[in-house]
């Protein structure tokens, strides 16, 4: 899936009721570019079917929650080619990339970058986490 699909898949059946041109790459649109356009956004959307984040006061941007952390989606990189893989040998979660729940703990080779190439769709370095101050 890519970022396009996935913000269309969150909007749901806002998606295309407003100008795409006023959303910004990580699924945020201003409410005040929907009024007189396809939909108003007061009367139109039932807000109880969409569970909206918002930045800005008092409502400056907003988009579907689903989206939190598509910025950095969630962490993980996605695996496109060879040059996706991590630059350095060491420890990382790879992600297989199908509906079902596969994420490993590899030891990675970069003589071996092939392979993961083949079988994994994402990747993200394992963090330690810090230890408590108190």
């Amino acid at each position: 899936m890519t970022k396009k699909e996935r913000i269309q898949e969150s909007w749901g059946y806002l998606w295309g009721k407003f100008e795409v041109k006023s959303m910004d790459r990580n699924g945020w649109v201003a409410p005040s570019d929907w009024i007189g356009g396809k939909v108003n956004y007061q009367k139109d959307i039932n807000w109880a079917d969409v569970e909206l984040e918002f930045v800005g006061m008092p409502c400056y941007l907003l988009r579907p929650k689903s989206l939190h952390g598509i910025e950095t989606n969630n962490g993980w990189t996605k695996i496109e080619s060879e040059k996706d893989l991590p630059a350095e040998d060491g420890n990382y979660i790879f992600w297989a990339g199908t509906d079902k729940h596969l994420e490993n703990q590899y030891q990675y080779h970069t003589s071996r970058s092939e392979d993961f190439f083949v079988w994994f769709s994402h990747w993200r370095p394992i963090v330690k986490n810090p230890k408590p101050l108190y």
